[in-house]
């Protein structure tokens, strides 16, 4: 986007977005002019109610201000690192996150910017701290996501996000990552292979945030809201009591948003919080991938097929001992040598994954 290319709607949103205004003084001085790009010619008429809404010092901060040549300065800032701008009056913002309450007035990108208007976007979020049954469902479901075409948006942080974001890969998949600061450097510095990654091989790095500004603990709830808002439904794999994940379902339910929620061990600490939505919203439980596509318009493919044809080493081994018969969980832990825990573990993402069915009495037969 060139300085030439801006109307003075996209110029006026580029200018106030340079400022650190809340959502309510950012709304109100909107609602000042009859159209955004009246804030380039009329600023100073509406002084009084403007100092009486901004206050004497942001006031003369903003009057200081050229936003012809603060437009300029943040394109070539963008220019330098590659990145695209689009606002929220731009042809290019996503609509779908448009319509949310609060909706950042830019957006930063690098990567694909028209993947942010993609109809089968499908947030993949959850704890940090996964246990090993965490960690599975949640890549088996982005890569089932991933195999139906769908888009896999979440945060790049570590747990949850970056399994989401690298299953997706795995799958030559499109996904998008939010970050909770500028990208012009990427948080946490271990993942910036991630998202080099992400870029290359047609996703998107998304932020509301100028090059240089550094997240800080106030910037990840807030980028929450574009997790959600970019997305058709948010899915939520283990979360605790205080998890940031939980700050992304209240965005969810917000904005109209499908929730999914993946039961998990009762008493773990890292599923404490996702187990208690079950609890008061039991209609956003799922237990496998065909479930989320089929709620946002995707026609999922038969996963079992694809499953049966790439099974584990150990996944193998459960498949073989119960291909004819059902067996008893006990027996199947000394046919396949694997610990009880961790056959439970095994077992519940075949089923998700429609390899393997559960009988009464704890017997376990092949399903496809």
């Amino acid at each position: 986007m060139q300085i030439n290319n801006l109307d003075n709607n996209e110029l006026a949103f580029l200018w106030l977005h340079s400022f650190s205004l809340g959502e309510k003084k950012r709304e109100a001085v909107l609602a000042l002019f009859g159209q955004p790009s009246e804030m380039l010619e009329k600023f100073e008429t509406k002084k009084d109610l403007l100092l009486s809404l901004l206050g004497d010092k942001q006031y003369a901060k903003m009057i200081k201000t050229s936003p012809k040549s603060e437009a300029k300065h943040l394109l070539d800032m963008c220019e330098k690192t590659k990145l695209k701008i689009t606002t929220r009056v731009s042809r290019t913002y996503p609509g779908q996150l448009r319509e949310i309450p609060d909706s950042p007035l830019a957006l930063f990108v690098l990567g694909d910017l028209s993947l942010l208007s993609s109809d089968k976007c499908i947030a993949v979020v959850g704890t940090r701290r996964p246990t090993s049954y965490g960690k599975e469902v949640a890549h088996s479901f982005s890569s089932t996501f991933a195999k139906n075409g769908a888009v896999v948006v979440s945060g790049l942080a570590y747990g949850v996000d970056s399994i989401a974001h690298t299953a997706t890969l795995e799958e030559n998949g499109k996904t998008i990552a939010v970050m909770a600061g500028g990208l012009d450097s990427i948080y946490p510095e271990n993942h910036t292979a991630l998202a080099r990654q992400i870029v290359k091989l047609g996703g998107a790095l998304v932020s509301e945030y100028f090059p240089g500004v550094k997240p800080t603990q106030y910037t990840f709830p807030e980028r929450n809201r574009i997790i959600s808002g970019l997305s058709r439904g948010v899915l939520v794999v283990e979360a605790g009591e205080n998890s940031g994940s939980l700050h992304t379902v209240s965005h969810a339910l917000e904005q109209g948003r499908e929730l999914f929620v993946v039961p998990a061990n009762i008493n773990s600490v890292a599923s404490m919080g996702s187990n208690r939505i079950l609890v008061e919203m039991p209609d956003a439980l799922v237990t496998e991938p065909a479930q989320v596509l089929r709620r946002i318009g995707i026609n999922p493919v038969n996963a079992a097929e694809k499953q049966e044809l790439n099974l584990s080493p150990d996944e193998k081994l459960v498949y073989c001992a119960v291909e004819r018969e059902p067996v008893h969980f006990d027996d199947l832990c000394k046919i396949t040598k694997i610990s009880p825990s961790n056959l439970g573990s095994l077992l519940t993402i075949m089923e998700i994954n429609g390899i393997i069915r559960r009988l009464p009495n704890n017997y376990i037969e092949a399903a496809v």
